[in-house]
């Protein structure tokens, strides 16, 4: 009786190793794909951004079999390399420009992993227990820089921290210590200092205009900065803010930025016909995202015939623009906004 119970006991538990093994190595088969290639799905949706990268929102691209991902749910990040780019011009770029633009990281649930409920929002979502792998596009190719195994539902925020984990690292790889150029200066700057978290806002010029009286300040580039230990990250920059320069007219253009608690605003003088115009641009940081927004602009007007007489301001607010990016704010924008 005894040799049977032993042996029943070495069934079992042959039985739940050999179980293990293969539920191990479905796992290991979705990691030895060394020609996987996420070009398709590049341009799946159009990229939001976030605390220093743009990102597919929502669910990401969610797997198709008959669409373009088909090897299961991707979300992908796109990190500048070199300099800030706007939200409409991202979106804009083609597979190849994004993979030379941007370092970009994705990460990919197989379809091995996924169930599928036609009524659930998104229809294909991971299993409670699943593979999750991180891609890298460097050299021209797409290398599996990490995965991670999730045994079960109450795993899912160590899935969180290893994803971001692995994203803010490429991210602080990639930010630099901001440096002025040769050619500029800072002609004018403001802090905002949202929950602890600081931000200078510098307003650069040309060196050669340093010293020089009565100038008028057109297309200068601003600058938002996150003050962190290692020195100034540039986190975005915007030279349509201030308008460019109008030979016809004497206004000053760039005049001032002024800052209060989380927002700042940026202050400056244009022409519009017989219209001296001052315009006040108000921006709101996030310091979750690193998100900037516009949240409010303003003019006032002079009439250059008669200084003498009253003419009533106008604001716009995000009740008339709706959501609109710091990089996405220029001359354009401000006209076909006044127009509507």
């Amino acid at each position: 009786m005894k040799k049977i119970s032993i042996l029943i006991l070495f069934i079992i538990f042959f039985e739940g190793c050999k179980k293990e093994q293969e539920n191990n190595s479905i796992l290991a088969e979705t990691t030895t794909d060394n020609e996987i290639s996420f070009d398709e799905v590049l341009k799946c949706s159009e990229y939001i951004f976030s605390e220093g990268y743009y990102v597919t929102p929502d669910y990401g691209c969610i797997y198709n079999p008959k669409g373009d991902s088909k090897f299961g749910n991707v979300i992908i990040y796109l990190i500048p390399k070199n300099k800030s780019i706007s939200q409409q011009d991202v979106n804009s770029l083609s597979e190849d420009d994004i993979k030379k633009q941007f370092n970009i990281v994705v990460y990919l649930i197989r379809k091995e992993f996924l169930n599928y409920n036609p009524d659930s929002d998104p229809v294909y979502y991971q299993k409670d227990k699943y593979n999750e792998e991180v891609y890298i596009y460097e050299k021209e190719k797409w290398i599996m820089a990490d995965s991670i195994q999730i045994k079960n539902s109450s795993q899912n925020e160590k899935e969180q921290i290893w994803r971001e984990a692995f994203l803010n690292k490429m991210v602080n790889n990639n930010s630099t210590v901001f440096s002025l150029p040769n050619n500029l200066f800072v002609y004018d700057s403001a802090s905002v200092i949202v929950n602890n978290k600081k931000y200078e806002i510098y307003v650069l010029e040309k060196s050669d205009l340093k010293d020089a009286e009565n100038a008028q300040h057109n297309s200068n580039s601003i600058l938002i900065l996150s003050n962190q230990v290692e020195g100034l990250i540039k986190l975005k920059e915007n030279n349509k803010i201030v308008f460019a320069y109008n030979s016809n007219c004497p206004s000053d253009g760039f005049e001032k930025i002024v800052a209060k608690n989380e927002y700042f605003t940026i202050e400056q003088s244009f022409c519009a016909g017989n219209l001296f115009v001052n315009s006040y641009t108000t921006f709101k940081i996030d310091d979750k995202t690193n998100a900037v927004l516009l949240s409010k602009y303003g003019e006032e007007y002079t009439d250059r015939n008669n200084p003498e007489k009253d003419l009533p301001t106008k604001t716009w607010t995000s009740k008339d623009f709706g959501k609109v990016n710091f990089e996405d704010v220029n001359e354009t924008f401000i006209i076909k906004l006044k127009n509507n």
